[in-house]
């Protein structure tokens, strides 16, 4: 009896009277774990329910990190394509506010050894190595095809992608009781040496302000959003070594655009950012030693790639509909092929 009402639920809940674009885009996302919606709760399949909105009606941006609902995690829309305004507030971190109670339903508590996880080679022909992935969601088979459609990128850009700096890493971000997706294994960390990071600007809280800074080539960056991958060299507190696995927040984005279409081409020859950010080398340079740089560091750096031989308010209910405008004042990301390089920061704590 109860596995029959439970069922009605579940079937009720997939097919609610009023439609939510950014819900849609979430059950679409996730649809071995959510069911649906409701007026008030998300729907998994497991029949758990978690509020869609906490009733706090105003809350600051450290609050929807720190305590996200639903809601939050879309407080801010991720912009697609190439070119993007630069993030001006703290508030302009798009996809960076996770629920907790959904993530670990899908992907795991990594404390009690929940995390379901595959090797995945790392750009295989260039012999990157391998990380581990989670396989929930389809992340290890997306991130593969992300390593596959990379490696074919010219010479030029190698040195971005490898080594990479760590994928599974069990902890709370630094300064927080927040899980990083690196803890669900659904997020990597690229080349810390040829990135760049808000902390390693000087600041140590997230209501300092910050110039933004980018060397990652937006070649790369669109290769993991047409995976469903998001990138933190979007965020005001900017990362761009960092990819997590979002595509509720890329398809959230899409929904905002006035055509409702997918990522915008890559230009030939994109416009330097006005950050005037170090350069980035023309060949690899030497593989670095190890390292603590990636994702929410607190005391170890996240599991690096295995390394092979040779070379080194609240919503009402569920249908997808596009809406809005593009942002305006728009930049282009760095031109990836400077002549000269800067000495990189050295690596440290971060937060994302």
């Amino acid at each position: 009896m109860k596995k029959l009402v439970l069922a009605l639920l579940l079937a009720g809940a997939a097919t609610p009277a009023l439609a939510d674009p950014n819900l849609d885009a979430l059950v679409k996302a996730y649809p071995a774990f959510i069911a649906g919606y409701d007026a008030k709760d998300l729907i998994l399949k497991s029949g758990k329910r978690i509020p869609i909105a906490d009733g706090i009606a105003t809350k600051t941006a450290e609050q929807r990190l720190d305590n996200a609902d639903i809601n939050d995690m879309f407080a801010a829309t991720y912009p697609l394509g190439a070119s993007f305004p630069v993030p001006e507030t703290f508030a302009d971190d798009p996809g960076r506010a996770r629920n907790a109670a959904l993530f670990e339903a899908m992907y795991g508590d990594c404390k009690k050894g929940e995390v379901k996880m595959r090797a995945v080679a790392w750009l295989p022909k260039l012999r990157g190595g391998s990380v581990q992935v989670t396989t929930a969601n389809g992340v290890a088979d997306a991130l593969e095809a992300v390593s596959k459609d990379l490696q074919e990128l010219p010479e030029k850009f190698r040195p971005f992608m490898m080594p990479s700096a760590g994928t599974y890493n069990c902890r709370t971000i630094a300064g927080t009781e927040r899980k990083s997706m690196h803890s669900y294994a659904a997020a990597i960390d690229l080349n810390v040496k040829f990135s760049d990071y808000w902390r390693f600007s000087g600041a140590s809280k997230e209501t300092q302000k910050v110039a933004y800074k980018n060397r990652m080539p937006p070649e790369i960056v669109a290769i993991f959003e047409k995976h469903g991958f998001i990138w933190g060299g979007k965020w005001y507190h900017y990362d761009t070594m960092h990819f997590e696995y979002r595509p509720e927040i890329l398809a959230a984005g899409r929904a905002m655009r006035a055509d409702g279409g997918g990522a915008e081409e890559v230009p030939a020859k994109p416009k330097a950012a006005a950050d005037a950010a170090a350069p980035a080398p023309e060949t690899p340079a030497a593989t670095p030693g190890p390292q603590t740089p990636a994702a929410e560091a607190v005391t170890a750096a996240p599991a690096a790639a295995t390394p092979t031989p040779a070379i080194a308010a609240p919503p009402t209910s569920p249908a997808v509909a596009p809406a809005a405008a593009a942002a305006e004042a728009p930049i282009a990301l760095p031109d990836p092929l400077p002549k000269k390089l800067k000495k990189p920061p050295k690596p440290g704590t971060k937060a994302k």
